[in-house]
């Protein structure tokens, strides 16, 4: 709902009675600005100035939507939602508690209707005080025309300026410049060089260029150019990071900072979890947090013997190879039959047929052309097939069975790893503990990172001492340990899971409840995303990403590396029943 609300609190004498043409001029702006502008026709006018100004009387007879009259003290207006017509001529009311009350209401429209511009002033100092710039005044002049009046908080005038601007004039029914009155744009989207103070998150430089690569200062840079604001990059205490970072319950120093106001905007990568604060409110969300696993490279368990060998060929593969064989033997077998060979002698062969392929020396009794062929496709197919099976056993004398890594919360809960993240983690699992089994199993045997040892050491000890698994979000396990390899010039030192335990949305950044920046950063991130520019910065954005080196493994053996075997095969038999079919023929008709 929008309210729309007219204050003003000035020291100014009551003036005379406006004429009548003046009443009906006022009439015709205000029903011309709710049709416009106001979608929430509700007309709230103050009892004490219907008492003192009887403009306000005469409006409210006239005007035809649903009207409520209201105590300027009354509680009851930080929730009330519709149009506050006020009147500062009247001088009896305390604008100042009103605005205090009603300015809780953010969709808040006001208008003034004023012949006195010092209250006009004095209206704009008090409104922007609470952070209202939903306000017009309109000013009564001697001429029957009304001059409607605004202020531009970052415009030509200056930085924060209250000071009243002629935006258009209304006589007759009629506006003369058609202007948007209340757009937010006008006052929003240009900030005319103003200063925005800037705090960034888990960072201590002065200046964004060094974060070029980083998506957030992306987006910070191209709102300063779009928005035409300037920065003031606010440097947080790296101690008071650290210790905000891992001990103070769903915040950051970076969020405390913006909470009290000494920054307007936090920039970096904001959760929903972790950087919760009750003063304050997050921007769009661009992207998901992941919650996983830091474990040691390879510390999975060490597969068996009999998992080794079966593993060379993949199930398709073998399930394959045994439909083949049956396949085979049945052809035998019948075309054995045929020729009325024994049935001792077609057992023999069937047996013989398996033991070719499995590569032992056997003496076979064929005399058709038809068993030499397929005989001959037979040996071919199961040499292929058992050197490949032979060879790649063989590579497990110089290359030792690969050792799985832990890719399951569940599989990390098997190893007996010790599961460790910081104080402020333990507090987000314990806060999820009844939405999953596992993390009711992971809190059992949780330890917290005691204050001696600061997460990048914890992260250093999964790659030296193999006996502890770290939890924490994907991307700040993936930053740090790009730091350690830079530093020790490796190429990988721990396995990030993929398996996400806990999800949670994150925002580019963060500012007050009640600052202004949210509408146009929020419509700006919303036209980048929708239109993929968010997506194509992140493509060419330096990613940390979890699979950030080459994970060389040896992969089971498929129906395509035994494709040659499996096409002589064919083949061989294509052939070996058109030779048959020339046999019976040859028979039949005594060839």
């Amino acid at each position: 709902m929008k309210l729309l609300i007219l204050c003003i609190i000035t020291n100014v004498y009551p003036l005379p009675a406006s004429s009548v043409e003046t009443n009906n001029n006022l009439y015709d702006c205000i029903h011309l600005i709710a049709n416009k502008s106001v979608l929430v026709k509700t007309i709230i006018i103050l009892r004490e100035e219907i008492e003192n100004y009887k403009v306000s009387v005469d409006l409210l007879l006239k005007l035809n939507w649903p009207k409520m009259i209201m105590n300027s003290n009354q509680s009851s207006l930080k929730h009330l939602q519709g149009v506050y017509l006020l009147f500062p001529d009247s001088n009896c009311t305390d604008y100042l508690n009103l605005f205090e009350k009603s300015s809780k209401m953010i969709n808040s429209k006001y208008i003034i209707y004023t012949e006195s511009m010092f209250a006009m002033f004095t209206l704009f100092d008090i409104s922007w005080k609470f952070r209202v710039i939903d306000i017009i005044a309109l000013y009564g002049s001697k001429e029957d025309t009304i001059l409607v009046f605004t202020y531009f908080p970052y415009g030509t005038h200056g930085c924060m300026s209250t000071q009243p601007v002629l935006i258009d004039s209304c006589f007759r029914k009629y506006f003369q410049y058609d202007y948007s009155l209340f757009s937010r744009k006008n006052k929003l989207y240009n900030y005319h060089g103003c200063r925005i103070k800037v705090t960034l998150k888990d960072k201590t430089v002065e200046s964004v260029d060094t974060n070029a690569d980083d998506l957030a200062f992306k987006l910070l840079k191209f709102l300063s150019i779009k928005m035409n604001f300037t920065m003031l990059i606010n440097v947080a205490d790296a101690g008071e990071n650290a210790y905000a970072a891992a001990y103070q319950n769903f915040t950051s120093a970076s969020v405390i900072s913006v909470a009290r106001g000494d920054s307007e905007l936090g920039v970096g990568r904001f959760s929903q979890i972790l950087d919760y604060h009750p003063m304050v409110i997050t921007s769009k969300e661009i992207s998901m947090d992941c919650f996983t696993w830091a474990v040691p490279i390879k510390a999975g368990k060490v597969p068996s013997i009999w998992y080794v060998y079966v593993n060379e060929f993949d199930y398709l593969t073998w399930i394959l190879i045994v439909l083949v064989y049956f396949l085979i033997a049945l052809l035998f077998n019948y075309i054995f039959s045929y020729f009325i060979r024994p049935k001792n002698d077609r057992n023999l062969n069937v047996l013989h047929i398996f033991g070719t392929f499995i590569n032992v020396s056997v003496k076979s009794h064929i005399f058709h052309c038809t068993e030499r062929v397929m005989y001959a496709s037979w040996l071919l197919y199961s040499f292929v097939t058992i050197s490949a099976y032979q060879a790649s056993l063989g590579s497990l004398v110089t290359v030792p069975p690969e050792i799985p890594e832990i890719d399951t919360t569940q599989y990390l809960l098997q190893t007996g790893l010790a599961l460790k993240s910081e104080p402020k983690i333990y507090h987000v699992l314990s806060a999820s503990r009844e939405t999953s089994e596992q993390i009711k199993l992971v809190l059992d045997s949780f330890e917290l990172i005691l204050p001696d040892e600061n997460f990048s050491s914890a992260v250093h000890n999964i790659y030296k001492k193999r006996n502890l698994a770290l939890f924490h979000t994907s991307d700040k396990l993936a930053k740090t340990e790009y730091e350690i390899k830079l530093k020790l010039n490796t190429n990988k030192i721990v396995h990030i899971i993929n398996d996400c335990l806990i999800s949670s949305p994150t925002s580019p950044f963060i500012l007050r409840k009640d600052n202004f920046l949210i509408e146009p950063i929020n419509d700006f991130v919303t036209r980048l995303f929708e239109s993929g520019i968010l997506k194509y910065w992140d493509r060419n954005t330096l990613e940390f990403s979890t699979h950030n080196s080459t994970n060389l493994h040896s992969a089971s053996m498929n129906i395509i590396n035994l494709f040659g075997g499996l096409a002589v095969l064919i083949i061989g038999y294509v052939m070996a029943i058109f030779i048959f079919l020339a046999e019976i023929l040859s028979k039949t008709w005594n060839l």
